[in-house]
């Protein structure tokens, strides 16, 4: 009895993978409906039923040769004159620059817009003891920086943000262009 069983499950299990190999090998994939292939990527298409991609019109035309520039009469290159464009002028919106090196700020605000910059600058001016500043740090994701000082260095830049009781950090002015007008 027990042969009988072991010889049935053997069959069925070599049934099984002879159904799995002639699936797998896509002979049985028109005649059973495969779940696992979408209608659209078994639909084949035919090369008749394809249209020109081009009215003729277009297909049909001919184009003449470029026409080639004649050399003048004595065979030397016409002389060109180029005037240099005038240096632009600067706007007369942009304050001057000033180079403050070596020192520290405290930077209260950073923006991407300039004009929100400026903007924030005069708010703070006449409330502060130090004089406001806008730096400009070019390269990064938001260039804007409101600045407060200069301070000789870092430990006096937090005693004035305690002191104003302002949140801002201090920093370095190091690669920061500086705006005061």
């Amino acid at each position: 009895m027990q042969s009988r069983a072991s010889a049935a499950l053997a069959y069925l299990l070599a049934l099984g993978v002879a159904l799995s190999i002639y699936i797998g090998l896509g002979k049985a994939g028109n005649k059973i409906g495969l779940p696992w292939i979408s209608k659209e990527e078994t639909t084949e298409i035919s090369s008749s039923s394809l249209e020109p991609t081009l009215p003729p019109s277009y297909a049909e035309l001919e184009y003449s040769a470029p026409e080639e520039a004649a050399p003048p009469a004595d065979s030397l290159p016409a002389l060109a004159t180029v005037s240099s464009p005038p240096a632009p002028e600067p706007p007369l919106s942009y304050p001057s620059a000033y180079e403050e090196t070596g020192r520290y700020f405290v930077q209260l605000y950073a923006f991407r817009e300039e004009a929100r910059a400026w903007a924030q600058k005069q708010y703070w001016q006449g409330r502060l003891s130090q004089r406001v500043w806008v730096g400009v740090a070019a390269g990064e994701a938001v260039p804007y920086k409101v600045l407060v000082g200069p301070f000789g260095q870092r430990q006096e830049a937090r005693r004035y943000l305690r002191s104003e009781r302002l949140n801002g950090f201090p920093r370095e002015q190091k690669d920061i262009r500086l705006y005061k007008d």
